[in-house]
């Protein structure tokens, strides 16, 4: 498996982590929900800062393999 493959699978993990705090979040005016509004938003910047890593690996791949194609052509 190559990286650009393992950081789209994290892409994926951070955006399923963003769906799944939003529908809790939806569900926080219920009272019998019992959600945490500060829990949820650690969450939300835990995802963000993983969605960043991830496509940041993604960039410096492409930026990688750019150079690879410069060295050689």
């Amino acid at each position: 498996m190559d990286v650009s493959s393992i950081a789209l699978g994290g892409l994926g993990v951070a955006e399923g982590a963003v769906q799944n705090t939003a529908t809790r979040l939806t569900a926080a005016g219920d009272p019998a929900a019992r959600v945490g509004i500060a829990g949820e938003m650690v969450n939300l910047m835990q995802a963000r800062g993983d969605y960043a890593a991830n496509l940041k690996v993604l960039e410096t791949g492409q930026e990688m393999q750019k150079s690879l194609i410069d060295i050689f052509a």
